[in-house]
C-alpha cells in the first residue's frame, strides 16, 4: 500500500521476474502522485512548476545513469510539452513551405511572351498578395474565436493555414488565368474586363468555397473539443478567404494589370515605364496541351473503358483495405522517436495522471 492510500501491486510496480520472486525483477516503476485542482485554480501553477522541475531533474539523472540503467520517464504535462517542442521546431519548415508555394504561385500566374517582358509579365507581387490574403483570413478567424473565448489548439496553427492556402491558391489560379485568357473587347475598360472575367468564374469559386465550408461546419458536430474547434476554424477561414478574394484580391489584380499595361517591372513598379513590344496573345502551353492532346486521348473509346475499369478496381481495393484500418491515435504516431514519453509508452506504458519513471538493469 502506497503512502497516499492506493494499492501498489507487484505486477504493476516490477517486471521481468519468474513466478513470485520479485527480488529478481529487472524493471521497476515508481509513481509520484500530486494533488490535482480544477482548471483556473491558482494552486495548479505549483503542481505544474513541480512537474517542470521533476522533468529537468530526471533528464540529468537519465544522462548520469546512461550505460548502467535504462531510464524513461513522463509527467502529465509531457505530451503537451513534446507537442509544443516539435511545433517550435517545425516553424522553419512551415516558413520554407510558404516560400516555395509563394514562388510557385508567382511563376505560374505569369504569362511570359518574350525574354524582354519577363520582369513585366511576372506576378511576384500578385502572388505575395494572394498568400497575404490567405494569412489574413486565418488570422482573422483565430482572432474571432479568441474573442468568443473558444480555445485553440496546435493543430489549427499547423494545418489550417496550409488547408486554406490550398483552397485559396486554387481560386487565385482560376480567376487570374481566366482574366488572362479572356480577350478584352473594343473600348472596354480594365475594370469592366476584370468584372466580366470575375462573372464567369465567381460562381464556381463561391460554390467550391461554400461546399468546403459546409463540410467543415458539419464536422463541428463531433463531441471532441479539439476536432470541433478545428472544424469551426477551417470553415470560417475558408469563407473569409473567399470574401477577401472577392474584394482585396480583385483590387490587387486591377492594380497589377494597370502596372503590366504600363510596362512597369514587377516588384519595382515605381521605376519608369519601359518601351517593350506588346504581349503576344495565345492560349499558353498548359491550355494547349490539355485541349490538343490530353482531352482527345481521354475521350477516346478505348481510354474511357480503361479509365472506368481502373476506377472500379481501385474502388474495390479501397473497400477491401478498409477492413485493416485501425481506429485510434497511437502514441507513437503523435510524438517523435526521441521523446521520453514515446519511449515509455512504446513498452506498453499508458498515460497516467501521475509522474512515472522506469529503469532496466544493464
Amino acid at each position: 500500500m502506497a503512502d497516499y492510500g492506493a494499492p501498489v501491486f507487484p505486477f504493476l510496480a516490477v517486471g521481468g521476474y519468474k513466478g513470485k520472486d520479485y527480488s529478481e525483477a529487472e524493471a521497476l516503476i515508481m509513481t509520484f502522485s500530486l494533488n490535482n485542482y480544477p482548471p483556473g485554480d491558482p494552486r495548479m501553477a505549483q503542481a505544474k512548476l513541480w512537474e517542470e522541475g521533476f522533468l529537468e531533474e530526471l533528464q540529468v539523472f537519465q544522462r548520469r545513469m546512461e550505460g548502467t540503467f535504462e531510464v524513461t520517464f513522463m509527467a502529465e504535462r509531457s505530451l503537451e510539452d513534446e507537442i509544443n517542442r516539435t511545433t517550435a521546431q517545425d516553424l522553419p519548415i512551415f516558413a520554407v513551405s510558404y516560400i516555395v508555394i509563394f514562388l510557385y504561385i508567382s511563376l505560374a500566374l505569369g504569362s511570359y511572351s518574350s525574354w524582354r517582358r519577363i520582369l513585366v509579365d511576372s506576378k511576384a507581387t500578385l502572388g505575395l498578395g494572394g498568400v497575404a490574403v490567405v494569412l489574413g483570413a486565418v488570422m482573422a478567424t483565430m482572432g474571432f474565436f479568441s474573442y468568443l473565448g473558444i480555445p485553440s489548439s496546435l493543430v489549427i496553427l499547423q494545418v489550417v493555414p496550409f488547408l486554406v492556402l490550398s483552397v485559396g491558391a486554387d481560386n487565385i489560379f482560376i480567376f487570374v488565368l481566366e482574366y488572362q485568357r479572356l480577350p478584352r473587347r473594343m473600348g472596354e475598360r480594365r475594370e469592366q474586363h476584370i468584372g466580366r472575367a470575375l462573372g464567369r468564374v465567381a460562381p464556381s469559386m463561391l460554390l467550391c468555397s461554400l461546399s468546403e465550408a459546409i463540410c467543415f461546419f458539419l464536422g463541428a458536430l463531433t463531441p471532441m473539443p479539439a476536432v470541433r474547434t478545428f472544424a469551426l476554424t477551417s470553415g470560417l477561414a475558408v469563407i473569409l478567404d473567399f470574401l477577401l478574394q472577392m474584394t482585396a484580391f480583385v483590387a490587387l489584380l486591377s492594380l497589377d494589370s494597370r502596372r503590366q499595361e504600363a510596362s512597369r517591372p514587377d516588384i519595382c513598379c515605381c521605376l519608369g515605364a519601359q518601351k517593350l513590344p506588346p504581349p503576344a496573345q495565345g492560349e499558353g502551353l498548359l491550355l494547349g496541351f490539355f485541349r490538343k492532346f490530353y482531352a482527345p486521348v481521354l475521350l477516346h473509346k478505348v481510354t474511357r473503358v480503361f479509365v472506368l475499369v481502373l476506377f472500379l478496381a481501385l474502388f474495390a481495393a479501397s473497400l477491401y483495405s478498409m477492413r485493416f484500418t485501425t481506429v485510434g491515435l497511437n502514441q507513437e504516431l503523435a510524438l517523435p522517436k526521441v521523446s521520453c514519453a514515446l519511449r515509455l509508452g512504446g513498452r506498453g506504458g499508458r498515460f497516467l495522471p501521475s509522474w512515472i519513471w522506469e529503469w532496466h538493469t544493464a
